[in-house]
């Protein structure tokens, strides 16, 4: 009760405590309201790189150098022509090309040499259309 009554006390202080209250609950709001795994607008749209909430009008949603359900079956060039700009042939392992996305994704589990280089390349956004 003695810090009630100081706090009473001091105008200045109340103040500071009150706004250093809000401030805490509205991180608390901000750090609930955080997701990492949020989607975002794909490389080469208007929107790209803003947080997106959801697919309005039916689209399926990239996550930023992510692959959708559709991609999977495509053929790493299959992707690379639709989705990559051409700098990413001069980094990305040749022996891949062939294998489909999800194929490609089993080879990186597995541990195959180049395969996780591949994969990676396929998802840096810098090398996205």
């Amino acid at each position: 009760m003695t810090s009630t009554i100081q706090t009473s006390k001091n105008p200045e202080r109340l103040w500071a405590v009150f706004h250093m209250r809000y401030a805490l609950d509205r991180l608390r709001v901000a750090i609930k309201a955080y997701d990492p795994d949020q989607p975002r607008a794909p490389g080469g749209t208007e929107e790209a790189g803003q947080w997106i909430s959801s697919d309005s009008d039916g689209t399926p949603i990239i996550v930023a150098g992510g692959f959708t359900k559709d991609q999977m079956g495509m053929t790493v060039q299959e992707f690379i022509s639709k989705m990559c700009n051409g700098g990413i042939h001069s980094k990305l392992p040749q022996q891949f090309l062939p294998l489909t996305i999800e194929e490609l994704l089993a080879e990186r589990k597995a541990g195959t040499a180049g395969a996780a280089t591949c994969y990676k390349l396929l998802h840096r956004n810098d090398y996205r259309k």
